[in-house]
């Protein structure tokens, strides 16, 4: 699904512009997964571990543009690709009312809003798609990205023990996490979504 380019203000009044990657980005959007690999130990690769071609990176992202039910959206800051998030939805029958969000904000840009309007978006689009609940895992380490999901209406559906075992050897708890949305009340077509104003 192809999410339009939306023009949004963040704090301090920086602007941004949230849309779905293009094929013409994959170069960007590599770049933009190593440096996040780098600044952080807490999302499910590690620093080096990413190994797509730019060919394999434009396939990876016309298969979310293409999809019904899947979306990318990226917020990018002049010209540069500050955070990412993606909603994918279960592929079996009995499951296709949930879909699974992962989302990464690169540091030099934390703080700003990115992950708030990322997540906003993310939210409004799966609902009009009509999914039912939303779920993503995170680190239990990363308490900055708990509070921000907390925030959004997640709640804590469980936990998987010493999920994560980080460079320095230690180990984390998976924390799975969930977001309810409307059920059985399909959106108007004309309805705006909020985090377009």
């Amino acid at each position: 699904m192809r999410i339009d380019p939306v023009n949004i203000t963040l704090h301090s009044g920086i602007e941004a512009i949230l849309r779905s990657p293009e094929a013409s980005d994959a170069s960007s959007e590599l770049a933009f997964l190593s440096s996040v690999l780098s600044e952080t130990d807490f999302l499910a690769l590690s620093s080096g571990e990413e190994s797509l071609s730019v060919e394999d990176e434009e396939a990876f992202i016309s298969s979310f543009i293409s999809s019904p039910s899947s979306f990318m959206i990226s917020c990018f800051i002049s010209g540069e690709i500050a955070g990412n998030v993606s909603v994918s939805g279960m592929r079996h029958r009995k499951a296709a009312h949930r879909a699974e969000l992962g989302i990464a904000v690169r540091s030099p840009f934390q703080s700003i809003g990115i992950g708030s309007a990322l997540l906003e978006a993310a939210l409004d689009t799966a609902s009009s798609i009509g999914f039912g609940q939303v779920e993503l895992g995170v680190c239990s380490g990363n308490e900055r990205a708990i509070r921000l999901y907390r925030r959004h209406g997640f709640s804590e559906a469980g936990r998987i023990p010493d999920a994560f075992k980080l460079p320095d050897g230690s180990f984390q708890d998976e924390i799975i996490m969930i977001r309810r949305l409307c059920r059985g009340s399909w959106p108007s077509p004309d309805a705006v979504p909020s985090w377009k104003g």
